[in-house]
């Protein structure tokens, strides 16, 4: 979604094709020129900075959000996923190492390392980042560090040791995360905690 100009842009599989139209009253997408590729199923588009980004195996593919072609914005090392940007980084994650990229097109070459680390992108948001510091979730604990000397300054936020996070955000102010389950009702549903920590 483009919150600056309310645009919202999603794939169609009835053809393969991407549309784009307005958040406000009834929302009606127009096909854009993209080349997409029409047996792709299943990957997301992330928007950042005029342009839609797709992962594509080992490429990070943009294509301005007015339409065009997809161009290799930037690769990692083996398959890609991507986690997020701060506004002049798009953050990409290639099964070693989260990497990134100039916005608001990238540079066609190997995204530049942040840090080597376990990492499972998966659903949610599990990485966040703004131009002074990154935040991520790997195996069940938030790490930090500073985004200008990511190796020299990672360290572990704390948090409850029973309990495993699986999701974060950030703001200007705090950092919030999600828990997994602390306990369950016999016939109730799972119940999940919200966390919020002063940056």
């Amino acid at each position: 979604m483009d919150q600056t100009d309310h645009r919202i842009a999603w794939i169609s599989y009835s053809p393969t094709q991407i549309l784009v139209g307005p958040t406000t009253g009834t929302v009606t997408g127009t096909a854009i020129s993209s080349g997409i590729d029409p047996t792709s199923s299943g990957t997301p588009l992330y928007y950042a900075e005029g342009g839609l980004f797709f992962a594509a195996d080992a490429n990070v593919e943009r294509v301005p959000l007015t339409g065009g072609s997809f161009r290799t914005a930037a690769y990692g090392s083996g398959n890609v996923a991507i986690v997020g940007d701060n506004g002049s980084n798009l953050y990409f994650y290639d099964g070693t190492s989260i990497r990134f990229t100039p916005l608001p097109a990238g540079n066609g070459a190997i995204g530049e390392k942040l840090i080597d680390t376990p990492f499972s992108p998966g659903p949610g948001h599990k990485f966040a980042a703004d131009t002074q510091t990154a935040y991520w979730v790997s195996s069940g604990k938030i790490h930090t560090c500073q985004v200008a000397q990511c190796n020299g300054t990672e360290q572990i936020i704390p948090t409850l040791a029973s309990v495993d996070v699986d999701d974060l955000g950030i703001d200007q102010n705090a950092l919030y995360w999600v828990t997994s389950p602390e306990g369950s009702l016999p016939s109730g549903p799972e119940y999940f905690s919200v966390w919020k920590l002063a940056r």
